[in-house]
Parts: structure tokens; sequence; C-alpha cells
């Protein structure tokens, strides 16, 4: 089969069909899905939105704070011709053409019938997207964001006209208390400035249905608690976040939203196919000016973790250079936060430390040498303590645990 996108046809060896319109709004890259069964998606041209009240929606305070394991339903491979037109979308310019735009008849058919039940919004920033488009559940509508104005408009004007979705995803990156896009964050700071435009959103739910935040340890701590409960009360609608990273198991991640307000729903957007494919995580790069401020790697360790002293390790250019160290006394649970003023250049916290500006938690190994002395060594990647990179000062509260510094 193929679909056409600008004008142009496509091939897409795939077992799903696609719209006939794969376009760009306001810098938004929208990809559709359909069943066999034939039932069309709907294609509309986005326009500026009458920002629109809260009345009538009120949003649950309260936190929840649990993990529930829920079966992944929908094809094993999701929409996987979504994906054959990432590329080439996501290499063209951020910003999208008005002359390109093309508005169906079926314009104002009830978003209902389309088959499509969910929309996930996915930041350009976060790493292999054609892996997460190909790999969407059938009910899921994929929009990319364009990574150069305000996602919060973005996804209202997305989402204008709609209702009755069960649920609206976003995936980019995180840490405890905030969401953090190509273009700006959302902190409980921030959230007084989009107030219309996540109303908006909340608006395109129906009744019970809630917003996902699939971005690495959004809900942690006292931080993500308070920004997970703002989030909702100005969007109107339920909330779930992470306490933990997103994303692959082999980097410390899951695909669990553990943090709640009111009764939000968790299912992923991904098949279960997507979720052991993906190879990322959604964790936040900081960029350090190299003028002498300083960040820092927060995390911590549970209970029955082994005693000894652990490293901070950066990967600088090739060469990995401890930059900390904490020590884990036994049988205790706490937390570590180690501060440090780097090199300019962009920086994440990640597996083994696998490349420039990557900074990982390794084991310490002890040497002895004579019947008094020894000296520690930086042994193996630990992938059993969590660790974020936060701007100093911005590292979640934690005052029920222990701190090594």
């Amino acid at each position: 089969m193929s679909v056409s996108r600008l004008g142009q046809t496509v091939s897409v060896p795939s077992s799903s069909q696609v719209s006939p319109a794969n376009r760009r709004h306001r810098g938004c890259v929208l990809y559709r899905a359909r069943t066999r069964a034939g039932r069309g998606s709907v294609t509309r041209k986005l326009t500026s939105i009458d920002r629109p009240s809260v009345a009538g929606r009120q949003a649950s305070a309260a936190l929840e704070h649990r993990r529930v394991r829920r079966p992944i339903v929908g094809s094993p491979t999701g929409a996987s011709a979504a994906t054959q037109l990432a590329a080439s979308t996501l290499a063209c310019s951020p910003v999208a053409s008005e002359e390109g735009a093309v508005d169906l008849a079926s314009a104002t058919k009830d978003f209902a019938e389309t088959g499509i039940r969910e929309v996930v919004f996915l930041d350009p920033s976060v790493s292999d997207p054609g892996t997460i488009l190909r790999n969407l559940r059938l009910q899921v509508e994929a929009i990319v964001l364009d990574g150069a104005s305000a996602p919060a408009r973005q996804m209202a004007t997305a989402l204008e006209g709609r209702r009755g979705l069960d649920a609206v995803h976003v995936i980019a990156h995180g840490a405890p208390g905030r969401v953090s896009f190509s273009r700006g964050e959302w902190t409980p700071l921030t959230i007084e400035d989009d107030e219309a435009d996540l109303a908006a959103i909340g608006q395109a739910l129906r009744p019970d249905a809630g917003l996902g935040l699939w971005s690495c340890e959004v809900g942690a701590g006292a931080a993500g608690a308070d920004f997970v409960g703002a989030l909702s009360r100005a969007a109107a609608a339920p909330v779930a976040a992470a306490t933990d990273r997103v994303g692959s198991p082999a980097l410390g991640g899951n695909w669990e939203l553990d943090m709640r307000s009111g009764s939000a729903t968790a299912q992923p957007p991904l098949t279960e196919l997507g979720m052991s494919s993906y190879k990322g995580v959604f964790s936040v790069a900081l960029t350090s000016t190299g003028r002498g401020e300083r960040l820092t790697v927060f995390g911590q360790w549970a209970a029955g973790t082994a005693a000894g002293t652990y490293f901070i390790v950066l990967n600088e250019g090739g060469t990995l250079n401890v930059i900390g160290q904490f020590i884990v006394p036994t049988n205790f649970g706490g937390t570590f936060a180690i501060s440090e003023a780097l090199p300019a250049g962009r920086y994440t916290v990640g597996p083994s430390a696998p490349g420039p500006n990557t900074i990982a938690v390794y084991n310490g190994r002890w040497s002895p040498a004579g019947s008094n002395g020894g000296t520690w060594s930086v042994g193996d990647f630990n992938p059993t303590i969590t660790a974020s990179l936060n701007r100093t000062g911005d590292a979640p509260s934690q005052s029920d645990r222990g701190t090594a510094r």
C-alpha cells in the first residue's frame, strides 16, 4: 500500500492502513492510522483555538503512589506504518507550510468514529522516535511536536474540537517535578502561564480519562507530588506520572506510572513489542556553560543494596573519570547528591557511561594491599542505583531518607 505526504507517494509495507494525509500544521507532525475495517481518520487543519473554560470538570487533588501492571491490548506491532514517514518528516524544517495544508470534507466527522481513542504527543528531543512511532497501539494517534513553539499551545491546537478521548499521553524527558521539552519546561512555576491551554487539553478527555506523562521521575518526591497536583488542577483532569525512569529496563527504566491524581489510568501508548524494543530512557539532559555553575547528580539506593563505596563516573571524550563518590552502609536505604562544576557541554545520566558527557553510577572494587592497606577502584556499572541530573538546588526533597555526600 502507499500513503501520500504533501503530494508525495510513499510505499508502506504494513497490514495497517494510514490515512491519506500526513501533514504538519503549526509545526506539529501528525501521524494518522486506521484499521483494515476502513473507518477513516479525521484530518483537520489546525487553527487558533478559543480557550475553553473548565467549568463542569473538576480534578481530584488526592495523590496516590501505587504500582499497577495492566495487560497491553492491541496489535503486537501497533501502527507500524507511521514510522515509515518518521525519518523523512523529522528531517524537515520544524515549521509547517500553510500552503501544504489540506482540509478534508470529513473534518467535522465525529472523532469517535475513526477508531482513534488516544493521542500521544512526542517531543523531538526523545531518542529513537522511529521505534516509538512504529510500535503504537492501534487506538493511538501520534503527533510530533515541532521543538520550536510552546508545547502546551501545540497540544491545545491539535486537540481543538475533540472530545471523549480515553487518554492524552506526553513522551518527553523528565526529572522530579518537571517535564522538559525541546522548547521549554512544565514545572509548578510555569503551569500558570499555560493554564488556558492545559484546560483545553483536559477538555478533550472524557470525564474519567487522564493525562499520562511518560517522562523519567516526574512524580518522584515532594517536588513530583506538587507538580502532579498542580498540573491536574490546571487541566481539570487526572494526571499519572512516574517516580522511576521510564523506558528500557536495561537502563533502569520501566513503563509504569505510579504517582497518580484521582482516577488516572496508565496504559502505555506502546505495544508490548514496542516497550521491549525501545532502548532509551526519558531522563533530562542539562547544559553546562563551563563558567562554574554546578550540576548535581541526585539518586537513591534501596535497602539491601550491597554496602561499600560507589563512584559517579563521567565519560569525557571516551575517558572514564570519577567526579564523585558515596558510601552505602549496611542494610539502610538512602540518597546521594554529588555536585560538580563541569566543562561546557550537554550532560545526561545514562547506562554505563556509553558516550561523551554521559554520567553513570559504578560499583567500587576493593583491592587489598598488605595486612592493613588497600585501594578502592571503579568496578562495574550498577543499574540498581537510580540517578538523575539536576541543577544545584533543584534536587527533590528526600527529608525522610539519609543523604550521602
